[in-house]
């Protein structure tokens, strides 16, 4: 609660804080400080158990990156030259058929990837939401402290 006096110096009114306003304000900075104790531990094991789950959409990029640019140009022609000698077709029909098969598996496995990065991501909003009620409750608790405020000082 503030009480107001009047001050001796150009005759302008200097809020004073009673004890109970100090309290208050004491006890609601002690909880702000547990609130962002408890929101950056909680971040932290979010982070962890997200990390643990891209691990293995991390080894299918790899795996998939890997595929690409190691073994995909020889096994390609190999493919190339197997379908040259078993069919009719022409020489650049049958690159275009072995290179669209390519990568239709480089795009699947791709996207298996991005399926569980994107899982593994999810786990994150736990904090998201905690950090948002968190926001909203101190919110509401310094709107209804100010309510009391103006309406103890009128």
């Amino acid at each position: 609660m503030v009480v107001e006096t009047m001050s001796t110096t150009n005759g302008k009114y200097t809020p004073e804080t009673s004890p109970s306003f100090r309290k208050d304000v004491g006890e609601l900075s002690s909880d702000l400080i547990a609130l962002g104790e408890l929101q950056l531990q909680l971040i932290g094991v979010d982070s962890k158990e997200a990390c643990q789950k891209a691990i293995f959409p991390g080894v299918l990029i790899v795996m998939a990156l890997g595929l690409l640019i190691g073994a995909a140009p020889l096994f390609l022609f190999a493919i190339t030259w197997w379908l040259l000698t078993v069919t009719t077709l022409t020489q650049p029909v049958a690159a275009l058929i072995v290179v669209g098969g390519a990568l239709l598996i480089a795009g699947l496995l791709l996207y298996l990837a991005w399926k569980g990065l994107s899982h593994s991501m999810e786990i994150l909003n736990r904090s998201r939401t905690e950090l948002k009620n968190n926001i909203f409750w101190i919110k509401s608790i310094l709107s209804s402290r100010k309510k009391k405020e103006c309406s103890t000082v009128s």
